[in-house]
């Protein structure tokens, strides 16, 4: 899969964008955080793994993964790791489009 990039990165530019609320984020940083969040959702479900049971194994607050599945939040790549390891999938299946 060929991924459209700058050739160069902004890195305040993109620290920037990350702490916009989400409806202002740029379309790219939206896309993103939606196929992530409901890529997500789907390996949960289908590792029969509610939202309680994966905050028990990664501490993470089940109110942030809620709204981390609907798109609304934009994670650390330690946290999308922490949840990835917890369902038991690789974190470039999660990040797919």
């Amino acid at each position: 899969m060929m991924i459209d990039a700058p050739e160069t990165v902004d890195s305040e530019r993109i620290l920037e964008a990350a702490r916009l609320p989400p409806e202002e984020r740029p379309p790219a940083v939206r896309r993103i955080m939606a196929s992530f969040g409901s890529n997500f959702r789907e390996a949960r479900v289908a590792a029969r793994m509610s939202q309680q049971d994966v905050e028990r194994l990664t501490g993470i607050p089940q109110h942030y993964i809620s709204t981390l599945e609907r798109g609304r939040e934009n994670p650390t790549l330690e946290t999308m790791t922490r949840l990835a390891e917890a369902i038991g999938k690789p974190l470039a299946d999660l990040l797919r489009p």
